[in-house]
């Protein structure tokens, strides 16, 4: 069967790059439209729409967004800033054509970039005619997380509405719009939402029904505000409730009706008190006048209905147009369409009525039904009681099911004829044999093609050329399965095209479900519906005055036809406006081809400046090295990790992530694809200190730009020693969703280890929570502060049990975990040899905890921390901390008869979280028989003199590494503190708390951009008189970027101090990770750093053992030395991700100036990214290699080229050959002779690159060689 969907994307008129209209006649001076400026801050915020709280997104703290008012013929100015966290954003004006502006039409991957965190971007365009419109998110399914808002234009001044005068008295001109924004509601994210709709077969899920109904932002859930005995916090119902609850207590019921009155009166906000954000919705009238209610749906899935109760509606203008006014009782409303209707306030009051107040009523309508109806009251201004609700004890009348097609046949509209477009079916498919990499998926698709938005988008492809980018005119639709393409249909300027759009069955027989098309940058006639298949020769069309519409509504198992004027150049959207189903690919989009100016936006560099190098590579290892190649995708998935199924971020469907397995001196290529619907993504390789390679170390907006969802980005890098190492996500909080793996690097070939060993076994070890990282965000950044808390569970390679024990026979009040539990949470089995020696490889990624691991009745010998050799030492158990690595030796000497637990438990912290337990398998025991003995018992969580007598014996092993330099060039001390600013809490660095900016700090640094650091520098030390065992005398903070400039090859000291946060006797464990080194722990002390002789004392430098993470002690400090030897931008930052979050964290900028070429890819964000398309402030060194010998050459060879005015920087090799349009020519590789030909000789060039990239025309930069 066959699941039926439609979608499309137009593109009319000549090619936008090469048309250019010739040259007009000076026009006369015409007086600047009025202009509307608002400046938004897209944010997430907590919410309870529905009185129940959860995370949106809001704009300003608001929700719905703003409302804007204007005239028509004003210029709307809206400078939106993102705050969120890890997503992209984009906002569209829905019902805006957009006429000379495509690219503020708000649509991702169409008319432009997503807004990536931290970025501002000014929508500038104009509302060309009075109407009901309204903005909301375009990009993945933001709209249904709360990103929308009215926009109302109204008519200009002297000019009044044609139907005014005959249904005056009208309502004050100057009063505020009655606006009713309608949408739908789910209490699941759509975070959760979208995976479930990416599932294949049995793993997709349905979104299922709203919970609630809410008219602008506001509603009711799990009770009526209609129905007595079901009353949503109304006083007289909290009264009675409080008089019941006061007669259990057995108070007198003189006290008991006090204390109830005291109690409903302590709030004056009405019914609701203290429920604001979802009390009822009052619209107030004068009696006798008549209002314009502007009704808008910005329903994820919904069909509605509204009445208002003993009120008739005159229906005057839909999607911005005026109507032939016609009466209704009630109106249908579909996702997307808006309508202004008249209300006479035309009710006699009556002295038998308690008041002069009728219900609002929305319904949903068509067969599921199954959301209740929100309500809303409208209320006449001279009622006595503006407490009383509406007909009291009565429920709301039931909506009429009036059909919405004859509604919309009775619009007014004009007509016009000329060419068509062929018949679009709509349908819905699953992908099998015959189309690889569909198979299971469940997909909407417009003629067997289910639309999928590229990375590039569609508009700046076209304006720019770049061949490849698109694919043109769908072709016939196939006879069986769905596939995926970004096809376009291009449109001719000026014609005049026709569209049906045809429905048909679901998946399931006999089911087909309505489908309301919308069309950005264009209103369209709606000709005509039917049923059935279309049939031009029997379909009756009205040719007469069809209405004029942005949206249109396709009935189950019909048809509709429309026709349009391809009069407005750009790249425009047609999609049906359900979320879901535009989210499964029931979309598409046009170009009309005939653009008068570049577009103001930012694309993706990699589509518009291409990186054509010529690298000198040094050998960095022996000749056995090899290149290891990974191709991964990052996505949404659902997983039980704990037995408990939520959101995890996955790779190529697997969590934790892949193991990546090399040996010293090896190359590692990761093609990262990131396939999330709206995040940025990045990935950090914990551990490498990428020397030469800084911008492959996976840390957002400090060496690379988050890779936006559908891009690509290829990490390239050596693993220069060998160890125990792991790689995770670097933004946000996303290595708390999953996104985390192991990296092994052996010894390079025909080298050994200082200690032997029969096997391995790897222990990725992690915490995990049940709310989502967008939830705990949000919490970390609310005012008030809420902490996330502990962790539900802690795992081991990914595995866990929630509330339940594999060893519930030793644990007190436990319960004994199933034995069928799903393998995603499993137990993991370690299976041995008797009498052998196993090396253990362990590495934490967690959140927050800090870990003890310990194997019952089994020593370990640690031999190895973060990829360094240690001088071994025994132990019965070990504190592992978020961000540390070990390699720990095992021998398996204990009775072969038992299997024995690996238990890991919570330190630091009180422990809350049940320990993890894994089973070490002594073969041949079976490996499902559970360990006799309990579990090995953690240590007390505060005994810190156990943790501190561990790290103490971490010391270097004698001929592995170098002792540090005797002194150092430069000390910095950094006092971590918890702090308030402006009523937020955030951690801080000497009184400043960490803020990363939009733009990479290696590619700003890096091009010199003035703008790229704070004037002030952080300071290098702290008072010293600052009481580190109290709070902070003066809580209050500020916030930095916190950028260190260090000179090249200076020996640093650091010296980490730890104090009280906010309350008093608490005082957290912070182990801090740097990025790009190792460094020398040279050691640790308890209370405030002096730096006198007793200090220096404690420090080892004969032989500190090299780590890249180290652990500061609650109310003490640690000393630490590196040496500044590898150009670039690192983090240096408390591993623990809510410190992080909160701003717990440095930069070190360490001889940016000595960094070699850096991929354009990796900054084509921000500031950076501006001027890289501009062409401003470039920095000549940008495109300089790395070898000194070659930096002259290769400056002057450094040459601007022209594509269409827009200036595109290339670094040319010094061997290369140019080909003209008509002939290829070889060019000489003397830079004098190479600078004096000119941009235009030139139609494409062939370096030596990696990459092949078209220009248009057909031209292509070709593969000659490596890089």
């Amino acid at each position: 069967m066959l699941i039926s969907s439609f979608a499309l994307l137009l593109v009319s008129g000549a090619p936008i790059a090469a048309a250019r209209s010739p040259a007009a006649a000076p026009a006369a001076p015409v007086t600047p439209a009025p202009t509307t400026t608002h400046k938004w801050n897209v944010e997430y915020i907590m919410w309870a729409p529905d009185c129940n709280q959860r995370v949106m997104i809001g704009i300003n703290d608001e929700f719905p967004g703003p409302n804007i008012t204007a005239k028509a013929g004003d210029e709307i100015v809206v400078e939106v800033t993102n705050h969120l966290h890890t997503e992209g954003v984009v906002i569209h004006w829905h019902g805006i054509r957009q006429i000379g502006t495509p690219w503020a039409d708000g649509t991702a991957s169409i008319s432009q970039c997503p807004i990536n965190p931290g970025e501002t971007f000014t929508y500038r365009f104009k509302a060309a005619k009075p109407g009901t419109f309204f903005h909301h998110g375009h990009f993945g399914m933001q709209r249904a997380a709360g990103l929308y808002g009215s926009l109302i234009a109204k008519p200009v001044e002297k000019e009044k509405e044609p139907f005014m005068e005959k249904y005056g008295p009208y309502q004050d001109e100057d009063a505020e719009p009655m606006s009713m924004l309608l949408s739908d509601w789910w209490h699941e994210s759509v975070y959760a939402q979208a995976p479930g709709l990416d599932g294949k077969g049995k793993h997709w899920q349905w979104v299922g029904e709203p919970q609630t109904l809410l008219i602008n932002g506001r509603g009711q859930f799990g009770c009526s505000l209609g129905r007595s005995d079901g009353a949503c916090d109304r006083k007289e119902d909290q009264h009675m409730l409080c008089l019941k609850e006061g007669n259990k207590d057995k108070q007198s019921d003189e006290e008991n009706k006090a204390r109830c009155d005291q109690k409903i009166r302590r709030s004056e906000c009405g019914p609701f008190c203290e429920k604001t954000q979802c009390s009822p919705v009052v619209f107030r009238v004068n009696r006798g006048k008549t209002y314009m209610l502007r009704f808008a749906s910005t329903n994820s899935l919904s069909a509605l209905n509204v009445t208002v109760q003993g009120h008739n509606l005159t229906v005057v203008e839909a999607d911005g147009n005026l109507v032939e006014p016609f009466n209704v009782t009630g109106i249908a409303i579909h996702s997307g369409e808006s309508y202004s209707v008249l209300l006479k306030a035309d009710k006699e009051k009556k002295a038998t009525e308690p008041s002069s107040a009728y219900w609002i009523t929305v319904r949903t309508i068509g067969p599921k039904h199954r959301t209740p109806p929100a309500l809303a009251i409208l209320r006449y201004d001279d009622d006595d009681d503006d407490d009383a609700w509406p007909a009291a004890g009565s429920p709301p009348p039931e909506t009429p099911m009036n059909l919405p097609d004859k509604q919309e046949e009775e619009l007014q509209g004009l007509r016009r004829k000329d060419q068509s477009l062929k018949g679009l079916q709509c349908s819905s498919g699953t992908g099998g044999d015959e189309s690889p990499g569909w198979g299971g998926d469940i997909k909407w698709a417009i003629n067997h093609v289910s639309l999928s938005l590229p990375a590039t988008p569609y508009l700046g492809a076209y304006f720019y050329g770049i061949a490849g980018s698109v694919l043109d005119n769908p072709a016939e639709p196939p006879d069986t399965y769905v596939s995926s393409s970004n096809r376009v249909f291009r449109i001719a300027d000026g014609a005049v095209v026709d569209v049906v759009l045809q429905n048909a069955n679901m998946l399931q027989e006999g089911v087909s479900e309505p489908h309301p098309w919308h069309r950005h940058g264009h209103e369209f006639w709606v000709l005509g519906y039917g049923e059935g298949r279309y049939d031009a020769a029997t379909a009756k069309l009205n040719m007469e005055d069809p209405p004029l519409r942005n949206t249109v509504v396709l009935f189950p198992g019909g048809w509709t036809k429309i026709r349009f004027v391809a009069d407005n150049p750009g790249v425009w959207a047609f999609h049906c406006h359900i979320e879901p189903h535009l989210h499964m690919g029931m979309g598409g989009g046009g170009a009309h081809r005939r653009l008068q100016s570049k577009p103001a936006m930012r694309l993706p560099l990699l589509a518009v400046v291409v990186l054509l190098a010529c690298v000198v590579v040094r050998p960095l290892c022996a000749a056995a090295a090899k290149a290891r190649h990974f191709k991964w995708e990052i996505s949404n998935m659902f997983w039980s990790p704990d037995c408990e199924e939520k959101v995890v971020i996955g790779i190529n469907g697997q969590f934790p992530g892949p193991t990546i397995r090399a040996s010293a001196g090896d190359t590692i290529h990761v093609e990262l694809k990131n396939a999330l619907h709206t995040e940025g993504v990045v990935i950090h390789w914990h551990g490498i200190r990428q020397i030469g390679t800084p911008w492959a170390d996976g840390t957002a907006a400090i060496s690379q730009c988050a890779i936006n969802p559908e891009e690509t980005f290829t990490y390239r890098f050596v693993v220069d020693k060998p160890g125990t190492y792991f790689y995770h996500g670097h933004y946000g909080m996303q290595r708390a969703a999953g996104l985390y793996g192991s990296l092994i690097v052996d010894v390079a070939e025909g080298e050994e280890e200082p200690f032997k060993y029969d096997g391995e076994l790897n222990l990725l070890l992690s915490d995990w929570y049940h709310e989502s990282i967008h939830t705990q965000m949000v919490a970390l950044s609310s005012k008030p502060f809420r902490w996330i808390g502990e962790p539900q569970s802690l795992l081991i390679n990914g595995r866990g049990q929630f509330n339940c024990s594999l060893a519930a026979a030793h644990t007190l009040g436990a319960e004994q975990c199933a034995a069928a539990v799903s393998r995603q949470c499993a137990p993991v089995v370690f299976s041995v040899q008797p009498n052998k020696t196993y090396r253990l490889r362990v590495a934490s990624t967690t959140s927050l905890a800090s870990l003890n691991l310990a194997v019952g009745n089994h020593k370990l010998t640690v031999v190895e921390a973060d990829g360094n050799y240690v001088d071994p030492f025994a132990v019965d158990d070990m504190d592992v901390y978020s961000g540390d690595s070990y390699s720990v030796l095992l021998t398996t000497d204990q009775d072969a008869s038992s299997n024995y637990w690996i238990s890991v438990g919570v330190r630091g912290r009180p422990p809350k979280t049940a320990p993890a337990l894994a089973v070490l398998n002594y073969r041949p025991n079976r490996a499902s028989r559970l360990p006799a003995l309990a579990p090995p018992a953690t240590p007390a969580w505060d005994d810190y003199e156990h943790s501190k007598a561990f790290t103490y014996r971490i010391r270097a092993r004698a001929g592995t590494t170098q002792p540090p330099p005797a002194t150092a060039d430069r000390r910095i001390e950094l006092l971590n503190t918890q702090n308030r600013m402006d009523g937020y809490t955030r951690w801080s660095i000497n009184n400043v708390s960490m803020v990363l900016p939009a733009t990479p700090y290696l590619g700003s640094l890096k091009l010199g951009l003035k703008s790229a650091l704070a004037a002030a520098r952080p300071a290098e030390t702290f008072d010293r008189g600052y009481d580190v065992t109290r709070p902070p005398a003066n809580p209050n903070t500020t916030v930095g970027d916190n950028v260190y400039v260090l000179a090249h090859n200076t020996t640093v000291d650091v010296v980490l101090q730890n104090a009280n946060a906010l309350a008093s006797n608490v005082s957290e464990v912070h182990p801090w990770h740097l990025h790009g080194h190792d460094f020398w722990v040279l050691g640790y002390g308890d209370g405030a750093y002096r730096g006198d002789a007793a200090d220096e004392a404690r420090l080892n430098l004969r032989d500190p053992p090299l780590r890249n993470t180290a652990v500061i002690f609650p109310y003490g400090w640690t000393a630490l030395r590196f040496v500044a030897d590898n150009p670039g931008v690192w983090a240096f930052h408390c591993h623990i991700e809510p410190h992080l979050h909160m701003g717990m964290g440095v930069i070190f900028a360490e001889a940016v100036d000595r960094v070699g070429k850096v991929p354009k890819e990796a900054v084509s964000c921000g500031a950076t990214a501006s001027a890289l398309m501009a062409g401003d402030h470039l920095s000549q060194s940008f495109l300089v290699a790395d070898d000194a010998a070659s930096k002259s050459s290769q400056r002057l060879a450094a040459m601007m080229l022209f594509l269409d005015g827009t200036r595109i920087y290339a670094d040319l090799c010094p061997a290369y050959t140019v080909c003209a349009a008509t002939k290829k020519q070889e060019r000489s590789s003397d830079p004098a002779v190479l600078l004096s030909q000119t941009p235009s000789e030139m139609e494409c060039l062939l370096f030596k690159s990696s990459r092949t990239i078209g220009y248009g025309n057909g031209i292509d930069v070709q593969n000659e060689g490596k890089v």
